[in-house]
């Protein structure tokens, strides 16, 4: 069966990706209209013509953190080495439709990252050896929060193949982040926070990738594979490359049998009717590791892998509420890296025409 054959390529070709096993205090890539679909992965589908499309969601990120003990040991080993306790970020997008066909979205950040922790060896010329350490010097754990705006993205999608009744979908994936984020956040002391840890990277990064839509009676099949070129920004600090790669099954448990998230004038037309989606979602996200003054620090960047199940409530064309939980199936961060616990991400959105 035709169906069948579109399934089984893509699953495999998404197991490929996971293979070998992050960004495990960053949020997630969140782009496009939101209010219908998958939560996570990006569907192919874009708004009709002069339609607007708005959502609020927020996303908390629960991370495994190190104790003072671990982090003054990786200091005496000369490893650079952090402990966040967790990133709250909420987003606020908005789409609008160009044409039907091509769809303009952007994206608008608050990240709050808790209870950043770091050990440092000072040596303060002690002929005896300090408790905490075996050295002479003294150990001591500089930290703090970091919050404050995001950097903002403008998203393009473009919808290249619409076969008919919009079964099959593909489209083309592009955007840019610009350096509008928070770059001078301070720990406890009055330190500046290192670039990984601020809410904006100080960079004008490039996104590029497709998205792929399959629907049926009650069932909808997408996928999207997208990658991050990120440059230098602040702090002489260039982030590692990023590589999102995500699969997401929708199925209509209440509602029209027809499980359509495609914006058309129809639908628009006729009366709105409730809706609850049940979703099931991979999201992978891959990072490199990254440079500080153009040395590699061997801590940063790895892979991660949830498995996402969530649902989403709401009148069809309208409104929809949404919840998803992401628990880590692949969490191999390079070096040394506290691993991610849980992700959870709600939000609503809500469409105008």
């Amino acid at each position: 069966m035709r169906v069948s054959c579109y399934f089984s390529t893509f699953f495999f070709c998404f197991l490929l990706l996971i293979s070998r096993a992050a960004v495990a205090d960053h949020p997630s890539a969140g782009f496009g209209a939101d209010s219908t679909g998958p939560i996570i992965t990006v569907s192919a589908t874009t708004l009709a013509e002069g339609e607007w499309s708005f959502s609020s969601r927020l996303e908390y990120l629960n991370l495994k953190t190190f104790t003072d003990e671990e982090l003054i040991e990786f200091a005496e080993e000369d490893q650079h080495v952090h402990s966040t306790s967790s990133v709250l970020t909420p987003f606020f997008n908005g789409a609008y439709g160009v044409t039907d066909n091509f769809s303009l979205s952007f994206r608008i950040p608050y990240v709050a990252r808790n209870n950043i922790r770091e050990a440092e060896i000072e040596d303060h010329g002690h002929e005896e050896p300090l408790e905490g350490t075996g050295h002479g010097e003294e150990a001591e754990i500089h930290g703090g929060d970091a919050r404050g705006i995001g950097d903002a993205l403008v998203f393009g999608q473009y919808r290249f193949i619409n076969t008919d009744e919009s079964a099959l979908q593909l489209a083309l994936l592009a955007g840019v982040k610009f350096s509008t984020g928070s770059k001078s956040e301070k720990d406890s002391e009055g330190n500046i926070f290192e670039t990984e840890h601020q809410p904006g990277s100080g960079s004008t990064d490039v996104l590029l990738g497709f998205a792929f839509t399959r629907k049926l009676s009650r069932t909808s099949v997408d996928s999207n594979v997208l990658y991050t070129a990120t440059t230098k920004g602040s702090q002489e600090t260039e982030l590692g490359d990023l590589f999102h790669y995500n699969v997401g099954f929708s199925y209509r448990w209440k509602g029209n049998q027809k499980h359509n998230h495609d914006h058309t004038e129809h639908e628009h037309e006729s009366h709105p009717h409730f809706v609850w989606d049940l979703i099931l979602e991979l999201n992978g996200e891959w990072q490199q590791a990254h440079k500080i003054a153009g040395v590699e620090d061997p801590n940063t960047g790895g892979n991660l892998v949830y498995v996402s199940p969530g649902m989403r409530i709401g009148m069809s064309g309208q409104w929809s509420v949404y919840f998803s939980v992401g628990i880590p199936i692949v969490n191999d961060p390079n070096g040394i890296q506290h691993e991610t616990s849980f992700r959870i991400i709600s939000g609503v959105g809500f469409g105008i025409w």
